[in-house]
């Protein structure tokens, strides 16, 4: 397919594949949970099992851009909090093996960068009938971080928060299921971290979609 597009990304807790054509239509996509931040170490080094399954689905994303005609040139891999985390020497040869197999290798996007995205992605959906001008709050919850976006065509305020479902279950819920003294440490913990970011937040989102 002429112009068609493969991107990856490599989150926290799923790896996932978009493949569009040259005219943006959706070819394929693929979520897969993965646990790739699950037991990472304390100097940042990813658990065998982790780093195991996600290998697995990459070569099976491998084989449906190879089965796309996606060329080298025009994939794209993207990583983010769990491989902001990682140590820097295991990260990069690590990477060094991704790139060697799928023909790109993963950049790792900063907190801000990601939800720039993310608010992107979202927004490419959800202004379809929105009022011109509508202001929107969004709020993208992943494995080891949460970031909160407000904005209308573009973000104004990107805030990246050190919590998401794969550090709150460890740190926290330790019961299965939790015990009710862990969900409300859980909940404090993010209450406390959403309260601090929004203390500075410049715009008022209650007018916010």
């Amino acid at each position: 397919m002429t112009g068609t597009i493969g991107v990856i990304d490599l989150g926290s807790n799923s790896t996932n594949l978009l493949v569009v054509d040259g005219d943006g239509h959706e070819v394929e996509r693929t979520v897969a949970i993965t646990g790739m931040g699950r037991a990472m170490s304390a100097d940042g080094r990813l658990d065998a099992g982790a780093r195991r399954r996600v290998e697995l689905q990459l070569e099976t994303y491998a084989a449906a851009l190879d089965r796309h005609s996606v060329p080298p040139e025009r994939r794209r891999l993207v990583a983010t909090a769990a491989a902001r985390m990682m140590e820097p020497g295991e990260r990069e040869s690590w990477f060094d093996t991704i790139q060697e197999r799928l023909g790109a290798r993963p950049l790792v996007l900063s907190g801000h960068d990601e939800g720039r995205l993310a608010f992107r992605g979202a927004l490419r959906t959800l202004r379809s009938g929105a009022a011109a001008g509508t202001t929107w709050l969004v709020v993208d919850i992943g494995g080891r971080s949460t970031e909160l976006m407000w904005g209308d065509d573009e973000p104004a305020q990107v805030v990246s928060l050190d919590l998401g479902a794969v550090s709150l279950t460890e740190g926290d819920l330790r019961g299965d299921p939790p015990r009710p003294e862990e969900l409300s440490n859980a909940v404090g913990r993010a209450a406390d971290a959403v309260a601090d970011a929004l203390r500075d937040w410049p715009g008022d989102l209650s007018t916010a979609t």
